[in-house]
């Protein structure tokens, strides 16, 4: 999506809003417009949508195979189902404000063999 532009949280130890304590976020936040398309970042199979995730509130996870997955959390809306292929660019849902949020933002996370990684290695 190319209005992820506004990068307000990066990947490692950042200070808890809600709580002003130190966390661990396991992806980078992109602030965007409430109801902005989530787009997959590769091809891939929905492994799994989460409605009631606590921090994260509506989540998808994608599996892209050889160990690599992507998480879309904060979401509004979900348009896919778990076992659904989806291809780069596919529309997945909408931008939220849902789960332990300050406002609308797209969290997105990158795990290899179920391990965080900062997603900013794997973006252009």
């Amino acid at each position: 999506n190319k209005q992820l532009t506004l990068l307000t949280a990066g990947y490692g130890t950042i200070l808890n809003p809600f709580y002003r304590t130190l966390k661990s976020h396991q992806g980078v936040d992109y602030t965007v417009g409430e109801g902005s398309s989530i787009f997959a970042t590769a091809d891939g199979v929905v492994k799994e949508i989460s409605d009631k995730n606590s921090t994260l509130g509506k989540t998808v996870i994608i599996d892209h195979g050889n160990g690599y997955s992507t998480l879309y959390g904060h979401a509004r809306d979900i348009y896919v189902y778990e076992g659904q292929y989806v291809s780069a660019g596919e529309s997945i849902g909408e931008v939220g404000s849902t789960g332990t949020s300050t406002g609308a933002h797209l969290h997105f996370g990158v795990r290899v063999w179920g391990e965080t990684q900062n997603p900013l290695d794997y973006l252009p």
